[in-house]
């Protein structure tokens, strides 16, 4: 696993190479990757996203999840993260490399956003802004 904050504070945390969340400092879901999916915020619900790739293009197709795929998927993150939690506190877990090194705020940053994560009413961020 590797997690870590953005200069933003955006929490990131690759669970395997299959699986990333990325929380905004409010701890809400901003992205996902999950079984090779995609996943944004958009507005109040989350979008799946699709590569569509042609010999001329690579196109992202979306689809806004239906409510009760929205619960599937909010059930799902919080029964990835309440372990990850839980071996945080308890003490289960080893951390093997820090960047800067000797950052001990580390797991602390990292226990509290966690727990903003699991109990978190409002858990869907707001839309990313564009670049231009």
């Amino acid at each position: 696993m590797v997690a870590g904050f953005r200069a933003d504070e955006t929490l990131v945390w690759y669970l395997s190479a299959d699986e990333m969340y990325q929380f905004d400092p409010a701890a809400r879901l901003r992205r996902a990757f999950v079984a090779g999916r995609l996943y944004r915020a958009q507005g109040t619900t989350l979008a799946r996203l699709t590569r569509v790739r042609t010999a001329e293009s690579t196109v992202l197709q979306r689809v806004d999840l239906a409510e009760s795929e929205l619960l599937a998927f909010q059930q799902g993150v919080r029964r990835a993260v309440a372990p990850l939690l839980t071996a945080l506190e308890e003490g289960a877990l080893r951390v093997l490399r820090r960047s800067p090194p000797g950052d001990d705020q580390l797991e602390a940053d990292l226990r509290a956003r966690l727990r903003q994560v699991v109990a978190a009413s409002e858990w869907i961020a707001p839309p990313i802004a564009r670049r231009h």
